[in-house]
């Protein structure tokens, strides 16, 4: 769904043959690069468009996701991704994103899912996701990204927004 929301896709059918989508990297990257090479073509269905027309803000413990109305045409973001004290593996990061200047290609799309090494262990212990290794996604120790390394300094972050847009859209 980020992938079609970054490429300013509004209209699809997609058909899906299994369970689910294959996840990848976990992230739009590997939507984002066919759906180019297929092309897109401009339709004259009208187009529903949700409007924020007033604050909204929702807390539940520490976490707050606030939406504001905007004047422009454009979904706009600043994500402040921030763990606490006791995350020293995942800093704090912050990401801004807006959907008319371009950035999704080059900044958002490519950002991966990821997981502390204690998380993904538990995972595969459980039989869940024997498929992937720290080679496919991003898996964090101690010292970084095991067998990987970060596509951008801040690439949780980033990643967070590629999951807001999608699960948004």
């Amino acid at each position: 769904m980020s992938a079609l929301s970054g490429l300013g896709i509004d209209n699809a059918l997609i058909s899906i043959d299994g369970p689910e989508l294959p996840c990848g990297d976990g992230s739009a990257a590997p939507f984002v690069e066919p759906i180019m090479e297929a092309g897109t073509v401009a339709q004259d269905a009208p187009r529903h468009i949700y409007r924020i027309t007033e604050p909204i803000v929702v807390t539940e413990d520490d976490a707050m996701l606030a939406a504001f109305p905007a004047d422009e045409d454009a979904f706009k973001v600043v994500f402040d991704l921030d763990y606490g004290s006791n995350s020293h593996r995942i800093k704090r990061q912050t990401q801004a994103y807006a959907s008319n200047n371009g950035d999704f290609l080059h900044e958002i799309c490519r950002a991966r899912t990821y997981s502390l090494k204690e998380e993904a262990q538990a995972l595969w212990e459980n039989g869940m996701c024997r498929h992937l290794t720290p080679k496919d996604v991003l898996v964090i120790g101690d010292d970084g990204p095991i067998d990987n390394s970060y596509r951008y300094d801040n690439e949780p972050v980033r990643h967070k927004i590629v999951d807001l847009i999608g699960d948004l859209y």
